[in-house]
């Protein structure tokens, strides 16, 4: 288990926590050991970790109104 994947295990909804993997992944994309493309893939699914820790409802759908419509 990587030192990050270790990180997001502990504590995935502290917000500590996701800044300073957001820090390191911005570190190994300067540093070249990640591509841009990685880089990106590895921030969303670091905030969707993070976001989904913080509103489970997301993923289950509870609180979704059924009717929605534009205001």
């Amino acid at each position: 288990m990587g030192h990050s994947e270790h990180k997001r295990a502990a504590r995935p909804g502290d917000l500590t926590e996701f800044l300073a993997e957001m820090r390191h992944l911005e570190l190994l994309r300067t540093q070249g050991v990640l591509t841009r493309q990685e880089y990106s893939r590895a921030r969303r699914q670091s905030f969707l970790a993070w976001l989904l820790a913080h509103n489970p409802e997301l993923l289950t759908g509870r609180g979704r109104r059924k009717n929605c419509s534009p205001a």
